[in-house]
């Protein structure tokens, strides 16, 4: 009886809110997350009819709880504000990366769900293309300019910081599957691979560029294999940017000038030098989560500086906002999720890796290395992909002893 139940949740339930999800992440926001609540509330019910609470009883689990009692506590201890409420309520996002693995786990994840992101990730990444030729893509979507910077891919998003955050992970999400495709497969996935590396440059990002570069070779040398091929790509994309995106050189050079009127990195190094005045201030328990915009208001040195949304770097962003106790947890959630990856790729016996495990892993490493230039964790759009990649990854990962060998359902 449970059993029969269960399989119509996941039939009737879960699969069919997992197309709305994949299919909408690229593009909405608010409709993505109206069909992750569907997704979330099916799973709930299939673990309730099945009695698979104790699927959740994991270090990882503790970790999250601790990290979200952290900044919540910090969010206590200070002054708050709407913006600590949102930040802190962020966090149980974080549901989503257990149903996620919970997904997996349970053969609810199909081909037919991965052949659908992708082609919502290639429609993305296309429009991507466009856009950088007129300005809107062909969603008719535009995000507004800022002085000085040179026009570029602005994204489908609010801004082009989430659209290079979201790709980026895409594209080394995508990157293994390269290898496991069949024969006639291996030309499409080529050819999403590409549109994603071109969208990529083209949004003119240096943080991720320079963290798809060093991504990119890790997975050269994991693999043993691709380095010749890897520094000839290299090589003729640095010469071919060189002089035919002559916005993307600007771009680089302007932002080492101390005579320009806008110098990123200069402003960067500024705001995290306030990000460690504001730890030094409250070095347990961090100024509160969402006060680094207001802190920041107040530390600046001039009033004709801009004002700063965030500290530019997720790490010091942590920890200036929750303080040793908020980052201590932060970084222990991140070094758990990289364990139960790479565990799965170090595949024993006859098991080969998931692609699945493999490209969670890089879009992982990706997004904390691109997050020293941004506090990308913070994006919504981008939290709930690295909770469906990670998930996912973490749940067709090789099992632990005891575990079952989750399959594509």
């Amino acid at each position: 009886m449970a059993e029969g139940i269960a399989e119509r949740i996941t039939v009737y339930w879960v699969k069919p809110a997992l197309y709305g999800v994949v299919a909408l992440l690229p593009f909405s926001i608010a409709l993505s997350e109206i069909f992750i609540l569907f997704t979330l509330l099916g799973v709930i019910a299939h673990v309730w009819v099945t009695h698979s609470f104790r699927q959740f009883v994991t270090p990882l689990l503790a970790a999250v709880a601790a990290y979200i009692l952290a900044s919540l506590l910090s969010a206590l201890l200070c002054d708050i504000n709407p913006k600590s409420v949102h930040e802190v309520s962020h966090l149980l996002l974080y549901v989503f990366l257990f149903a996620s693995i919970y997904i997996a786990r349970n053969g609810m994840f199909t081909k037919w769900h991965l052949y659908l992101l992708l082609v919502a990730v290639a429609v993305g990444a296309l429009n991507g293309i466009v856009q950088y030729f007129n300005d809107t893509g062909f969603l008719g979507r535009r995000a507004p300019h800022h002085p000085g910077v040179p026009p570029r891919v602005r994204g489908t998003f609010s801004n082009s910081l989430t659209y290079t955050g979201f790709y980026g992970m895409a594209l080394f999400f995508v990157l293994p599957l390269l290898e496991h495709a069949k024969k006639h497969w291996k030309i499409v996935t080529g050819l999403l691979l590409s549109s994603l590396s071109v969208v990529l440059v083209l949004s003119y990002a240096r943080g991720a560029i320079v963290a798809a570069l060093i991504t990119s070779l890790v997975f050269v040398l994991r693999q043993r294999k691709y380095l010749i091929h890897f520094a000839i790509i290299i090589s003729i994309a640095v010469i071919g940017s060189y002089f035919m995106l002559p916005g993307l050189t600007e771009r680089i050079r302007y932002a080492f000038e101390d005579t320009t009127a806008y110098s990123t990195f200069k402003t960067r190094f500024q705001m995290w030098g306030a990000a460690l005045d504001f730890f030094e201030e409250s070095p347990v328990v961090g100024i509160g989560p969402g006060a680094f915009t207001a802190k920041y208001d107040m530390w600046k040195p001039s009033p004709v500086v801009d004002e700063a949304a965030h500290a530019h770097n997720q790490y010091l962003e942590v920890l200036s906002t929750t303080g040793i106790i908020g980052t201590t947890t932060f970084l222990i959630v991140l070094f758990l999720i990289f364990r139960k990856l790479l565990r799965g790729m170090g595949a024993s016996g006859k098991l080969k890796p998931h692609p699945v495990t493999q490209g969670a892993f890089y879009a992982l490493m990706f997004l904390c290395l691109a997050s020293i230039f941004e506090c990308h964790f913070s994006d919504e759009e981008i939290f709930n992909f690295f909770s469906l990649l990670t998930g996912l990854g973490i749940g067709f990962a090789v099992p632990e002893r005891g575990g079952h060998d989750a399959t594509y359902g």
